[in-house]
């Protein structure tokens, strides 16, 4: 598998593909220069889809118009507008629009540090964001309850679970 090339947008350089379809193709991307964001994706696609590539980030992507049918890891999902999805780093994963009017997508680029590597087994599992709060907060409620002689009310501490 080959690396995409870089372009330059906003003076940041950011991921392209360069074997795009470029029929009603509108794509807007830059770096933002906020820490744990390395960037961000908008795009409007018609004829587009996307080959099998990997990240080094975590994608959370929310889609906008359309349908996105994808293999992560060999396991058929799809992406709607009512499901925020989150792509692991280093999975191999694809995409094409499941009509031919094509889709709307939105994604933010997250740094590994930001989550960490506890939920790459689960999001290849099951990439669904609102899912994978549920097994964090389940992992993280049986770590807490094996450090803990009162386990009443195991507590999930949010904001520095995610990345151990």
């Amino acid at each position: 598998m080959t690396t995409p090339p870089l372009f330059v947008t906003r003076g940041s350089c950011v991921l392209y593909v360069s074997d795009m379809d470029p029929r009603g193709a509108q794509i807007t991307a830059w770096a933002p220069g906020l820490a744990g964001i390395t960037e961000v994706f908008h795009a409007d696609f018609v004829g587009h889809a996307y080959p099998k590539h990997t990240h080094d980030q975590w994608s959370l992507m929310l889609v906008d118009r359309g349908t996105i049918a994808y293999d992560l890891d060999h396991r058929a999902h799809g992406a709607a507008p009512e499901i925020v999805t989150l792509l692991p780093p280093g999975i191999a994963h694809d995409g094409v629009p499941v009509t031919e009017a094509g889709f709307r997508q939105r994604i933010l680029y997250l740094d590994t540090s930001v989550l960490g590597e506890v939920l790459i087994g689960p999001a290849v599992d099951s990439p669904r964001f609102e899912t994978l709060c549920c097994a964090t907060a389940s992992i993280n409620c049986t770590r807490h309850s094996a450090h803990t002689a009162n386990h009443s009310k195991p507590k999930v501490a949010w904001g520095s679970s995610l990345k151990d």
